[in-house]
């Protein structure tokens, strides 16, 4: 079964981003993928009904193979049609573990910038992207244990929580992480 888990349009509301995760193979408006995993990602672009692109997981997660299961959890459009996504990925060389894999994708769907966030934490989970009016970028989830990140200033920024907590976690255009807060 397949499942939308963010959809997020352009500022002029002139093309639109869906992501979310499906079984084996899936198909939208004639273009079909597939994926030899149980749970793969996808992403797609469109304008009005028209697919322009749509990718699976296998095509933005190279540097992070071998995976066993991917899904797309949040996406954000820019007034460029700059798409940012994050993805929850499990991967076996973390123990199972999940991360997360926040992305710049650029307008023809290919990768500007990959990060994978997996620190000691218990477990994460992406939920949201948003922007505010000075360009910065902003991932919102939840995570349990010890959460670190480096930050542009340099050092790291650190949080912890016992039990399940919502974290923000502010980034730039380039990917450098600015801050970390426990929400």
């Amino acid at each position: 079964s397949e499942a939308g888990n963010g959809i997020a349009a352009n500022t002029q509301a002139s093309s639109y981003a869906v992501t979310g995760h499906y079984e084996k193979q899936l198909s939208m408006n004639g273009q079909q993928i597939s994926s030899t995993r149980t749970q793969d990602m996808f992403l797609g672009r469109f304008r009005d009904d028209n697919v322009l692109w749509l990718r699976t997981g296998a095509q933005f997660f190279t540097s992070f193979l071998p995976y066993t299961n991917a899904s797309g959890k949040a996406v954000l459009v820019d007034s460029n049609d700059v798409i940012y996504t994050a993805s929850e990925l499990t991967r076996s060389v973390n123990g199972g573990r999940i991360s997360v894999i926040l992305q710049k994708i650029t307008t023809s769907g290919s990768i500007d910038w990959s990060k994978e966030i997996l620190a000691s934490q218990k477990s994460i989970g992406a939920r949201s992207i948003g922007r505010d009016s000075l360009g910065n970028y902003y991932l919102s989830g939840l995570y349990d244990g010890q959460f670190s990140v480096p930050v542009k200033t340099g050092g790291s920024a650190t949080i912890t929580a016992v039990g399940q907590r919502q974290f923000t976690l502010t980034f730039n255009n380039r990917g450098e992480f600015l801050a970390l807060k426990d929400s």
